[in-house]
Formats: C-alpha cells, sequence, structure tokens
C-alpha cells in the first residue's frame, strides 16, 4: 500500500477501530458456532449477519500479520523518533491553554462547558490562533515560493517553540477542556479535540522564516521536538499529525540543503518508508488490542518488551472505546474486559494511565453513546457501505432496544477489517464508496446517451 496521508477515510478507520467476540476460542469454526446469523429476538442481541466473515477473516489475517508486524516494530524501535519518552516534564498545561479547541457545533452544551473552561484561564496567556490571512497563507505546502505577507511573516513571535524544548510529553488528558466534559454528553475522542491543523501552519511558518534569514538548524530541531511532543499524546491523530509535521521538515531541508551545497544540514531525514511502515503498525496495533485478537497474539502484546511503538496509542484509545461501549458488549466480552480492567488498575509500563483512568471506570466514566438519536439514519449508511445485508436486518427490527444493540454491534465491527489494511494490496475498486461512485456515473452516462 501506498502512503496515504492524514484523511478522514484512514483516521475513522482507527479511531473506531472495533471490538468482537473472543471467548477463548481461536479458529473461525468455533466463533461461528458461538454467534447467531440473524438478531435474536430475545436480549442479548446478538451480532449482524457480516460479523460471522469479519471474525474469521481478521482472526487469519492477525495470525498471517504478525511476523511482519514483529519486524516492522524492530525497524521502528532502530528510529530515535520513536524512542521512549519519559513522562517526566508535561507539555500540557503550557500547550493546552494555548492551542485552539474544536468542540462539536450540534451539542451546546459541549461548547458551554469550553467556554466555562475558557474563563479559568489567564487572560494574558499564550494563544496560538493565528490571523486569518496568515493561516490562509500558511495553508500553502509552497510558502516559500509566495513573498505575500512577508514583512508581516517577520514579526511572528516563535519563542513559545524554544519552550517546548523543556518538556518530554504531552497530555491532553489534563489541563484541558476534556476535564470539564459532563460525561454523560461526551462523545469519545469527536466533541472537544485539540485543532491540530494550527500546529501544522506553524511549522510551516517557522520553517519558511528561518529558511529565508536565521538559525535554520535551530528551527527544525524544535520542529522536530515539536513532532514528538505531538506523537507523545498517546492519540492515533495525534501520531499521524507528528508525521505530517515530520515530512513537512523534510521538505524544507531538502529545499535548503540544494541551495547550501557547501555546508551538511544536521538534520535526522524521517525516510518515506519508514512513514510508511509507521502507519501500518499504527493501524495493526489497534487490532492487536482488539477483543477479537486471538488469545495467544493478545498475551504476547501484553508480554513483549519489544514492541513499544505505538503500545500506548493502542492501549489507551482501545480502552477509552470498551468503556464507552461497556454497557452494550460487557455481557459478550467479559473475559477481555477482565483483562481491560486489571491493566486499568495496574497499568502499562511507559503509558500514562493516570490520565485514562478517571475516563474508564467510576461515577465520571464515559458514557454509553446515544445511538437513539441516529438509528434510522444508520441504517441507511450500511446501505452505502455496501452492507445490504445488515441493511435489510436494520430494516426489520422493530423494537428500539433492537436497534440500538444492533448499533452497538455495527460499530464494533464496522472497522475491524482496517486493522491490517497497510498489509493487503489496496484495490480502490473494492471500497464501497467506489462501487456507488461508479455506478452512479455509469447510469447518469446511460441517461445522458438516452437523451441524445
Amino acid at each position: 500500500m501506498k502512503w496515504i496521508p492524514v484523511s478522514c477515510f484512514v483516521l475513522v478507520a482507527v479511531a473506531l477501530q472495533a471490538c468482537a467476540i473472543d471467548n477463548g476460542v481461536n479458529n473461525a469454526t468455533d466463533v461461528t458456532s458461538a454467534l447467531t446469523v440473524e438478531v435474536q429476538e430475545s436480549e442479548p442481541y446478538g451480532p449482524p449477519n457480516i460479523a460471522l466473515n469479519q471474525i474469521a477473516a481478521f482472526k487469519e489475517e492477525a495470525r498471517e500479520f504478525w511476523d511482519q508486524f514483529l519486524e516492522d516494530q524492530k525497524m521502528l524501535m532502530a528510529n530515535p523518533f520513536f524512542a521512549q519518552y519519559e513522562n517526566k516534564r508535561d507539555a500540557g498545561p503550557f500547550l493546552n491553554p494555548a492551542i485552539v479547541w474544536k468542540v462539536n457545533a450540534k451539542k451546546s452544551k459541549v461548547a458551554k462547558n469550553l467556554a466555562r473552561w475558557e474563563t479559568t484561564l489567564p487572560k494574558d496567556r499564550l494563544i496560538l490562533a493565528l490571523p486569518e490571512n496568515i493561516a490562509k497563507i500558511a495553508s500553502d505546502a509552497m510558502l516559500n515560493k509566495n513573498n505575500v505577507l512577508q514583512e508581516e511573516l517577520k514579526r511572528i513571535d516563535y519563542s513559545w517553540m524554544k519552550q517546548l524544548l523543556d518538556f518530554d510529553h504531552w497530555e491532553l488528558f489534563t489541563s484541558s477542556p476534556i476535564e470539564f466534559m459532563d460525561r454523560a454528553d461526551y462523545t469519545i475522542f469527536t466533541d472537544t479535540d485539540a485543532d491540530w491543523a494550527v500546529l501544522v501552519k506553524w511549522t510551516r511558518l517557522r520553517l519558511n522564516n528561518d529558511f529565508r534569514e536565521g538559525d535554520f538548524e535551530q528551527a527544525l530541531k524544535e520542529v522536530r521536538h515539536l513532532a514528538r511532543l505531538v506523537y507523545s499524546t498517546e492519540r492515533t491523530l495525534g501520531v499521524m499529525i507528528s508525521f505530517s509535521l515530520i515530512g513537512i521538515a523534510n521538505y524544507w531541508a531538502d529545499e535548503w540543503q540544494k541551495q547550501h551545497l557547501e555546508k551538511e544540514l544536521i538534520w535526522t531525514p524521517f525516510p518515506e518508508d519508514v512513514r510508511k511502515t509507521a502507519s501500518n503498525v499504527l493501524l495493526a496495533y489497534n487490532g492487536y488490542f482488539d477483543f477479537l485478537t486471538p488469545d495467544e497474539l493478545f498475551e504476547q502484546v501484553l508480554e513483549r518488551d519489544d514492541l513499544e511503538v505505538f503500545r500506548c496509542v493502542a492501549f489507551r484509545e482501545k480502552l477509552m472505546l470498551a468503556a464507552h461501549l461497556r454497557e452494550g458488549m460487557e455481557d459478550y466480552f467479559a473475559s477481555r474486559y477482565q483483562v481491560y480492567d486489571k491493566l486499568v488498575l495496574e497499568g502499562i509500563a511507559g503509558c500514562r494511565i493516570d490520565a485514562v483512568r478517571p475516563y474508564y471506570s467510576g461515577e465520571n466514566a464515559l458514557q454509553p453513546p446515544k445511538y437513539e438519536e441516529i438509528t434510522e439514519k444508520r441504517c441507511d449508511w450500511m446501505y452505502l457501505f455496501g452492507h445490504k445485508e445488515d441493511f435489510e436486518i436494520c430494516k426489520r427490527l422493530s423494537s428500539e432496544q433492537e436497534k440500538l444493540q444492533w448499533m452497538y454491534w455495527n460499530d464494533l465491527l464496522g472497522s475491524v477489517t482496517m486493522a491490517f489494511f497497510g498489509y493487503k494490496p489496496l484495490d480502490v475498486t473494492e471500497i464501497p464508496f467506489y462501487k456507488i461512485f461508479k455506478d452512479k456515473k455509469e447510469e447518469n452516462a446511460s441517461k445522458t446517451e438516452n437523451l441524445d
């Protein structure tokens, strides 16, 4: 698979990394016999039809790609960018009040909680929001070719980037508006999040400025450290954005070297093959920490000390998702929930479990999703994604409880096939959206011919 930049297609697949049934069985036959083909009439309702094929395929792929996963981990662990951070000096109290935060515009309560948090902050704090005209020019990846607003760009203060060198990680869950969110009204990772695009723009501006005049090597050093801090957020999206920052730095470093052949730039490049491998491992790790993961592989993920890269990302996001869907799925995955509960209690070496624990259990834990608001539309979405058998089941469900439980299964299983996305050849013609658009295009072409 060729490297795919940060996109909704990949990120949604990672963020929704699904959970399904393990129950201690490790082959497709046992799994199939443990499930029902149709949605059962009694509670708890079983999974949709497509689960049967997905579960068997997932377990087969998990074993098939395990050796490749281990090899890729070894490659990444040799790269200094992925070295373990110390978790001693948090940039959160410095960056979280400064970064721009986005909220779900459809939820006024979320916006009010963000506003309430902002009233607790000093008015003279650092704010990283950029003026509209500067933000627009910073969106241009070829900024060095544009001379517009150059004098204004020179007046921007980048000293905050140097201050970041004093920190070794960045925690988003503390000293941030996320702490002010009502768990009963909070949707995991979607209602409030940092505006990562601001950091991308700052990176472009900084390197453009020092490319022309200034200490370019120092600028690269500070941008690389910013990327490391973003990487250390233990968020899938944070990891992907850190790759983008490094990619921008690579571009500017290459441009600088072309114009200064007499001097060798002190800069450790981040090759494309490393970035591609990192993306593949990131996706796969979310799969290997899944409810569906075969027991023998799940145990290795927990016990091996040579699988450090993205361990904390997979750990945190899988646990947060498990907490969010506990009410609907714990009866199915009791044994794996017991393991997750123990991990939350005892922690995993190097991972910031203290930041996760309040959201996972206790009276302030994340609440179940409010599926009742979207159940009718979700049937149509299943048809759009090509799951026609599930669409038919969805339409036949009569009670709200049936629909609710079906939605749990649908979300848990919806992206399980994406776990090993990077290890399989990509055939865009097999993507449901592609098929739909292709069919629609052919249909329109046919109508046009008939009109002629």
